[in-house]
């Protein structure tokens, strides 16, 4: 058995906040690791936070109490390890000398305070790794608050390590939403997202996967970029514009979830060649709306073409349950959709009907969220009988799972959720020989790290230059716009992909007031796409077209 991987974890103080002792225990819980020192940084003096800054922050800190345990100063007993203040505040009978740092033997030191390396480990580890928050390093006090003041709809964190002469190197990084209004939520949802990541790739070190050819990840920075560098805060006169915007987005969101349905989806179809780019159809095609009555909504389209005609598997919610179930229509020649009939429900949500061809049966791999599962259902007779086949993952909290067999081997795009996170952050690749499993994560999972991509938007399909792959963008909400994205490498030990098209709800001309677009998939001469607009709720119970 080779020796654990010596690590060393500097975090705030003597009472660091609870998510960096979480994270600490968590490596030291974790098989192949030791924690051989936990290093005690002492605190810069604080800055003089503007009047304006510190009255925001106690609204948002009220507001948003149950959001507040991972800042929380944790006094909890540390993990087995040398406990070393650090620093120049560090106590006169217990500096950090040479000889104390020297026998952790610390094979690799991970900085969780966002500030400067701490000069006297990195000298004493053989890698020194600190995460940094901004896209450069130097971000504004409190890490967080310079791109909600900036509306910069992306927060990106980084790990990076620092290299002779100073100069980092980028080891990994992730891209969550920059929360509208809260600093609380968008900084919680950030160091959710510093866990997995730190967590990877310290298992990358223990394990270290082989270069591989054209590999994605590390998605190295320059090498002279910098971490650690945090700037004060604005003054009041610069916060006056950007809190009254906070407030109200705060209030805006308050009268939306008491009157609106914020979510209300609807399909369109259009006819579509097969070699047309989605991004020119969706914004010169003639769409057909298929609009769903008043108490739920249809998302979701999955087109199938069978011998039978082009079909349509969705999603159909109704408000009162919440509870998902899978409907199914014939698309007619003239692209009008004829009648609907439920094809799949079970007790619990249903939703992304990923319906597919293996070798003559017909499958369909629905989410199931609230499961944990990852579930393969089999047609008995098409298109409105489906049975249980094989659970294909239990215990993840996976979304939107997309199949696709290339090159003799069968790949699932799935996004899986760490704890804290949505899930529509994280892209998971997994492959099989067959499409019953068992499946193989990939080796450099998550491939993809970036809320603006990482979702699954629909089916990945082959144009005349290789695969594209739709993804939905969730930077400023769940299923604002949709990405394309050509894949161009995929094997069981690289994965990268590129940027193709984007667009966003305003190519929704059959739907002038839509706010999201977050599926498409194309068969049998049509596409289908969705739309969201936000409802006001009386709306359910006015008119015909149903109600509850």
């Amino acid at each position: 058995m080779s020796e654990a991987v010596r690590v060393g974890v500097l975090v705030d103080g003597p009472r660091p906040p609870r998510w960096q002792s979480e994270l600490a225990t968590a490596i030291a819980a974790e098989p192949g690791f030791q924690l051989a020192l936990l290093g005690l940084r002492a605190r810069p003096p604080a800055d003089h936070e503007p009047g304006l800054l510190r009255l925001y922050r106690a609204i948002d800190q009220r507001l948003h109490r149950g959001r507040l345990s991972a800042f929380a100063p944790d006094d909890g007993a540390a993990p087995a390890a040398t406990v070393m203040p650090l620093g120049p505040d560090a106590p006169p009978d217990a500096p950090p000398d040479a000889a104390s740092l020297r026998a952790c033997r610390l094979d690799v030191s991970v900085d969780l305070t966002g500030r400067a390396p701490e000069p006297s480990v990195v000298a004493h580890a053989r890698a020194s790794w600190a995460l940094a928050w901004g896209e450069d390093g130097d971000t504004v006090a409190p890490a967080g608050l310079g791109e909600m003041v900036a509306r910069d709809p992306t927060t990106v964190v980084r790990l990076t390590a620092l290299e002779s002469g100073g100069a980092c190197r980028e080891i990994d990084r992730v891209t969550v939403a920059t929360h509208a209004y809260s600093l609380v939520k968008g900084r919680a949802t950030a160091v959710a997202a510093c866990r997995a990541m730190v967590l990877r790739s310290l298992k990358r070190v223990a394990c270290p996967p082989a270069p591989a050819p054209g590999e994605a990840r590390p998605a190295g920075a320059a090498a002279g970029s910098r971490a650690g560098h945090p700037a004060a805060a604005p003054g009041n006169g610069r916060l006056v514009g950007p809190l009254l915007r906070f407030a109200g987005a705060l209030a805006g969101r308050a009268v939306e979830k008491a009157l609106w349905d914020e979510f209300h989806w609807s399909i369109a179809i259009a006819a579509a060649g097969r070699d047309e780019p989605p991004d020119t159809v969706l914004r010169h095609a003639t769409f057909r709306e298929i609009a769903p009555p008043r108490d739920r909504f249809y998302a979701d389209p999955f087109l199938f073409e069978h011998a039978r005609g082009t079909f349509l598997f969705l999603e159909v919610c109704p408000y009162r349950t919440g509870r998902g179930a899978i409907a199914v229509c014939r698309i007619e020649p003239d692209g009008a959709p004829g009648p609907m009939s439920v094809a799949l429900e079970r007790p619990h949500h249903l939703s992304y009907p990923c319906v597919f061809e293996c070798r003559g049966e017909v499958f369909m791999l629905p989410e199931a969220f609230g499961t944990g599962t990852v579930e393969l259902y089999r047609c008995e007779r098409f298109p409105d009988v489906w049975v249980p086949d094989t659970v294909l993952m239990r215990d993840v909290t996976a979304a939107d799972a997309t199949v696709l067999e290339h090159d003799g081997r069968w790949w699932m795009f799935v996004c899986i959720a760490p704890p804290g996170l949505s899930p529509d952050t994280e892209l998971h690749l997994f492959h099989a020989d067959d499409v019953r499993g068992p499946w193989r994560p990939h080796r450099l999972n998550p491939v993809l790290s970036d809320v603006r991509t990482a979702r699954p938007a629909g089916r990945v399909w082959r144009d005349g230059r290789g695969l594209i792959r739709p993804a939905q963008d969730c930077a400023l909400r769940y299923g604002h716009g949709l990405s394309f994205r050509r894949i161009t490498t995929l094997t069981p030990d690289a994965y990268a992909e590129e940027h193709v098209a984007y667009v966003d709800p305003e190519v929704a001309q059959w739907s002038p007031h839509a706010r999201g677009i977050h599926t498409w998939n194309a068969a049998g001469g049509f596409c289908a796409v969705d739309t969201c607009t936000s409802r006001f709720r009386g709306e359910r119970w006015l008119g015909g077209g149903g109600g509850r």
